[in-house]
């Protein structure tokens, strides 16, 4: 039967218990664009590339307003804050796993970006059995955001849209994906040091 709750005190729905929301459908689009970003990486054609680098902006957009729109809308949920920074993980590592496969990346390098997102969840759950409840941090959004732009920098160089070299003679790519993995190690640090604050 129908239950109709005409009084504001008792909601119909639990917000934070559902699941089927506009900013989790955002979260899980990351998650469906991941492989077909990384077959269009490891295809290597220009079309192919152009298609990749336009789906890896709607990626990074889709991390914004799902977060945006689960404030805005009022539909946080235990399950967004849970499956949001799942989809990040598995969409930024499956793209950097295409740029070692087509020989940009060191294979270190994704070896400490992935150390970071493994064991940063570890890292919680050590601070939990020590009373101590870490959110996510400024860190590792911080992280997210230079993950996703340095993503597109890559693809951007392979195009020839952004120059290979930079000041001083650098490698453009090599730069950038320096800065990616420095920033998953501070961020590893940060959330260690927030675990054993006290």
């Amino acid at each position: 039967c129908l239950v109709l709750h005409n009084d504001p005190k008792q909601p119909a729905a639990d917000v934070s218990s559902r699941w089927v929301t506009i900013p989790n459908a955002l979260s899980l689009l990351r998650l469906v664009l991941a492989p077909v970003v990384v077959w269009l990486v490891l295809s290597g054609s220009v079309a192919a590339l152009v298609a990749a680098l336009l789906l890896m902006v709607v990626a990074e957009l889709t991390d914004f307003f799902d977060g945006f729109l689960a404030r805005s809308l009022q539909q946080e949920s235990e399950f967004g804050r849970v499956i949001d920074p799942v989809c990040d993980v598995i969409y930024h590592v499956s793209v950097f796993l295409a740029f070692v496969k087509q020989g940009w990346m060191a294979p270190w390098m994704l070896f400490v970006i992935y150390a970071r997102d493994l064991g940063v969840p570890y890292v919680r759950t050590i601070a939990r059995q020590r009373g101590i409840d870490i959110g996510v941090r400024f860190s590792g959004k911080i992280k997210t955001g230079v993950h996703g732009v340095v993503q597109i920098v890559v693809v951007m160089v392979a195009l020839g849209y952004v120059p290979d070299t930079m000041l001083g003679g650098f490698e453009t790519i090599f730069m950038a994906l320096v800065l990616a993995t420095v920033v998953s190690v501070v961020s590893l640090a940060d959330y260690t040091m927030a675990a054993f604050a006290k």
